[in-house]
């Protein structure tokens, strides 16, 4: 029993020794552009669920918990009244409670906003306007971050 534990443990030694000296591979770089190898996974769509369900996979995708009864109400009251629900998203990207959830870093929010919506990145020269706007704008208002929200969401009518 002992002469077999101890070749047993022999084999193990030898074994990870030749591990430990094996040469690193790094993994091979992504094929394609430099836009494919930014994109992550597409957004979800949501066109066939009905507005209380749109609302409620919002607010879980965006907000990370499930809408309440004064969100469902409040929401759809504003779509009762003529909101479109491209209008409902960009209220509640536009929130203080999204915009906390990005650190109250405007930064984080644009990079949220896009990579939420359009399932990536966004491109320099696009991180370049939504920062010039939101210098222009004071984007800690709520105002500002409904209206590059609402740009955003126009950008991804087009895919």
């Amino acid at each position: 029993m002992k002469r077999l534990s101890l070749g047993l443990v022999a084999a193990l030694v030898l074994s990870s020794s030749a591990l430990a000296q094996a040469p690193y591979y790094p993994p091979p770089r992504p094929a394609g552009t430099y836009e494919e190898q930014r994109r992550v996974s597409p957004p979800p769509r949501y066109e066939r669920l009905s507005p209380e369900q749109q609302i409620d996979a919002w607010y879980r995708q965006f907000l990370n918990r499930p809408a309440d009864d004064i969100a469902y109400n409040f929401w759809l009251n504003q779509v009762n009244q003529g909101s479109s629900m491209n209008d409902v998203l960009a209220g509640i990207l536009g929130s203080e409670e999204f915009f906390k959830l990005q650190g109250n870093s405007n930064d984080r929010f644009v990079r949220s906003i896009y990579t939420g919506l359009l399932g990536r990145e966004p491109t320099p020269p696009e991180m370049d306007q939504a920062m010039s706007q939101i210098n222009v704008n004071y984007l800690q208002d709520r105002q500002a971050r409904f209206q590059l929200a609402q740009q955003v969401i126009a950008q991804r009518q087009r895919y």
